[in-house]
């Protein structure tokens, strides 16, 4: 089992596009509409319909 603290999760902008655990974590932690919308970006067609939903 793991645990992940959502507060010390690196800011969306520096987060590693290319790890798809990092981006659920970010969408999780994500606190304004521009971060969805940078995750969307660069999470592809998963974030963009996760964000959606």
């Amino acid at each position: 089992m793991h645990f992940f603290e959502l507060p010390k999760m690196p800011e969306v902008e520096t987060i590693n596009a290319n790890s798809e655990k990092d981006l659920w974590l970010a969408l999780f932690n994500a606190e304004t509409e521009e971060e969805l919308e940078e995750l969307s970006r660069n999470g592809g067609a998963v974030m963009g319909e996760a964000i959606q939903a």
